[in-house]
């Protein structure tokens, strides 16, 4: 009970907190939306994926047996296995994020501007913010799926998402290791699906906290522990670091990113035990 208690807390703090302070700092008077849009979108992204994985580096870090204990498969972990291997993979992913990044703020910058509302005065209520970043991530979780499913084709898997794999043993800094081609239809393009079918009913507040949220989880399934005072691990249907650590570790099934809904749905669920 008090695993959970944490988790909700967590929660919480972030969707006031960080409402609160995008509130606090938002301009009264955006002339470039497109730029500004471009602009918090980076920043919010990048400050998330390095506290989020600097989190999970600590555990990594102190390696006590009462974190280990959680340790979703019990193999080494990349460094424990091969050192040197370990420095030269440790570069390739930060040149693969740095690229992916770059190509991801490029896309933006060329693809049609949101009409999202940027206002101050229209900001939403928590009510709408959670509505809306339901919606986007119900939209998320069906194009991923699907695009995740295809890459998995024999024909594709070996060109494309078998870079991602090379991680068969997760950890969180492996979250956006991946192909650009990979990157731009498993993450750009279902994340801001759902921003783009909403349209001007949401605000850009709402986007960057459902962003911030997005990425956060794919690190929390990334991570290769399963904390019991992680919130998903009590949400229905939600997935975790479970589900999708292990289809790491087998390479097959549980393609959702977000929900466990699709691969019920479409029969590839795989109900695996924690080894």
């Amino acid at each position: 009970m008090i695993y959970k208690l944490i988790g909700i807390t967590g929660y919480l703090i972030y969707l006031i907190y960080f409402t609160k302070f995008l509130e606090y700092i938002w301009p009264q008077e955006i002339q470039n939306k497109k730029l500004f849009f471009i602009v918090v979108m980076v920043v919010t992204q990048n400050v998330i994926q390095v506290v989020v994985c600097a989190y999970y580096q600590i555990f990594y870090s102190v390696n006590h047996p009462f974190f280990e204990q959680f340790k979703l498969v019990q193999k080494p972990w990349p460094w424990e296995k091969n050192k040197e291997e370990w420095k030269k993979m440790k570069i390739k992913t930060l040149k693969s994020i740095i690229i992916n990044q770059s190509l991801a703020a490029l896309l933006v910058s060329i693809i049609p501007a949101f009409e999202c509302r940027m206002d101050k005065q229209s900001f939403p209520s928590y009510y709408e913010i959670m509505k809306h970043v339901i919606i986007c991530h119900l939209s998320e979780d069906l194009i991923f799926y699907w695009s995740h499913r295809i890459l998995h084709l024999p024909q594709l898997y070996p060109k494309i998402h078998k870079i991602h794999h090379q991680y068969n043993v997760s950890i969180a800094i492996a979250t956006e290791y991946a192909h650009p081609i990979e990157f731009i239809s498993s993450n750009i393009i279902p994340i801001f699906s759902g921003p783009y079918l909403l349209g001007d009913q949401i605000h850009c507040i709402t986007i960057l906290i459902y962003v911030g949220l997005h990425l956060s989880k794919a690190i929390h399934q990334h991570c290769g522990y399963v904390f019991p005072w992680e919130l998903y691990n009590y949400l229905p249907f939600a997935t975790n670091s479970i589900h999708h650590g292990l289809h790491h570790s087998e390479n097959n099934g549980n393609y959702g990113s977000q929900f466990i809904l699709f691969d019920k749905l479409f029969g590839t669920c795989i109900e695996y035990k924690v080894k």
